[in-house]
């Protein structure tokens, strides 16, 4: 038996390891502190047609610019190809108000605020953060009902305070009452 173990010693000890590696690997992901957004995938996905458009991903990450991506890759994608959040993002707001399984349209601008930005943006503004305001907040504005603030957190991220209106959230004569009075950011 002696013998025996001492022909495979180098065998098991190197499948011993390779298992460690393993599962090691595996468990690796998923660690992180918590409140963190994970981006697991750094390539875009790519569908049947593969074609490819440019999307800006700027603000808060590791390498803000213009990325090809496929048709039918995700807001996931185009920040894993920015190189993910930096240090300095506001990861409670991405978490709150970014769809990372959203598809990713050609031309969008995907931006990421900075901790210290939220911040002074709300401290300066005065304004009502149309991504991170609650529904009372919202109701607190003229011609805004329940109705109408369920359709602006359901409509979340929103991009431009425009969007209000190109997108039919609420009616032209409310977006005149609350343009001012709102960001996005």
């Amino acid at each position: 038996m002696t013998a025996l173990i001492e022909k495979f010693k180098l065998p098991l000890v190197l499948a011993l390891v390779g298992i460690f590696f393993i599962l090691a690997g595996l468990v690796s992901p998923r660690l992180g502190s918590p409140g963190e957004v994970k981006l697991t995938s750094s390539a875009p996905s790519v569908d049947s047609a593969g074609q490819k458009f440019k999307i800006d991903v700027s603000g808060s990450v590791n390498k803000p610019g213009v990325y090809p991506l496929s048709e039918g890759s995700r807001v996931e994608d185009a920040l894993g190809a920015a190189g993910g959040l930096s240090a300095s993002a506001d990861s409670s707001w991405v978490a709150k108000n970014l769809n990372l399984a959203e598809k990713v349209k050609d031309g969008q601008k995907i931006y990421i605020p900075s901790r210290s930005e939220q911040v002074q943006a709300a401290e300066t503004t005065g304004k009502v953060n149309l991504n991170s305001a609650s529904s009372k907040d919202l109701e607190d504005l003229p011609g805004i009902g329940p109705a109408t603030s369920a359709k602006i957190i359901k409509a979340r991220p929103i991009g431009s305070v425009e969007e209000l209106k190109t997108k039919k959230i609420v009616s032209a004569s409310t977006y005149e009452k609350i343009k001012d009075l709102v960001s996005v950011y």
